[in-house]
């Protein structure tokens, strides 16, 4: 793919693998996305809600959605669940299960929440419209993600807090121009990849959406042209304008949700279960493992990275003792 040829994708293009349902043109299916996810947004009510699933009924789509906090309090107990002594594990099915469920089957687990699923008429059926799969895909964007098996990378600055903030600004304008420099050069191969990133503050989550081994190759791959850009940007900067860059790379059980605004949709990875490997760092190994590790205790994980980072190579030991890895 030539630079001439490059083009920034809108979110309707993660949809674009999608097979459309028979005899129905790209212009309209792309129409119909749209029209989904307005229903969708509305329903959705300024994050208020997320979905759990979909399913049609006659000329009416039911969707089952619910407002956010109620799933604390059905993992808690403080809300049970009628017919299930385990509601974590109940609760985590449903949000790594599929999307679309069997009218019936919809009804028995809206009943078991106690909770009542929507009613929308859309203009057309969603298995003629946009198809099944890519409904499911649309509700997605509106709920969770479990998924057992996503490639994470983690890359951030080493001192990041420690420069003034106008170097803070070159610093991450650097680390994004070596991340989109290395896409650039993986999509010049015509590499299949459909990335997504948020950012940590003095760094980024990458993440392929691809949740596959060819996916987790690409994200590594990744990581790796990353690493040498900024490595090469390194040799030959005469000031302080190319961060010294730290990187974990991590493959396993992850969960994600998809902050947005009403004008600009994105996800994020909001925590991994699993302790990182040991991470890659632009400037050689990095001499303490607990700077690797992603939990639900963000903050601590981050204060346990500026600490260890400047730590003797001999302190590795200490540093995991203390930060529990």
């Amino acid at each position: 793919m030539s630079r001439a040829t490059e083009h920034r994708q809108s979110w309707r293009d993660v949809f674009a693998d999608y097979p459309a349902p028979a005899n129905l043109a790209p212009e309209a299916m792309r129409r119909n996305i749209g029209i989904v996810d307005e229903c969708l947004q509305d329903l959705w009510n300024l994050g208020e809600n997320i979905f759990l699933a979909w399913t049609s009924r006659g000329e009416r789509t039911l969707l089952l959605a619910l407002p956010y906090y109620l799933l604390a309090e059905y993992v808690s107990g403080a809300r049970p669940i009628k017919g299930e002594p385990r509601p974590e594990e109940y609760i985590g099915g449903l949000i790594s299960g599929s999307k679309h469920l069997a009218a019936d089957e919809l009804q028995g687990v809206a009943d078991k929440l106690g909770v009542a699923p929507q009613s929308v008429r859309l203009p057309f059926r969603p298995n003629d419209g946009v198809g099944r799969d890519l409904m499911s895909a649309l509700v997605q964007r509106y709920g969770l993600a479990y998924t057992r098996n996503r490639p994470v990378l983690l890359v951030d600055i080493v001192g990041f807090s420690l420069f003034p903030a106008m170097e803070q600004v070159v610093l991450l304008q650097s680390l994004s121009h070596s991340v989109n420099s290395a896409y650039s050069k993986l999509a010049a191969r015509n590499f299949r990849i459909n990335f997504a990133r948020s950012t940590t503050g003095d760094g980024f989550y990458i993440w392929n959406r691809a949740d596959t081994l060819e996916g987790s190759a690409h994200l590594y791959t990744l990581m790796l042209l990353m690493l040498a850009d900024n490595a090469i940007a390194q040799g030959k900067a005469r000031s302080r304008t190319v961060p010294r860059l730290r990187a974990a790379f991590h493959v396993g059980t992850t969960s994600s949700t998809s902050p947005r605004d009403s004008a600009r949709p994105a996800s994020a990875i909001w925590w991994a279960r699993s302790p990182l490997p040991w991470p890659a760092c632009s400037s050689g190994p990095c001499p303490a493992r607990c700077c690797s590790v992603i939990s639900r205790r963000m903050w601590w994980q981050r204060r346990a990275a500026r600490r260890c980072a400047s730590a003797p190579s001999n302190s590795s030991s200490a540093c995991a003792r203390r930060y529990g890895n």
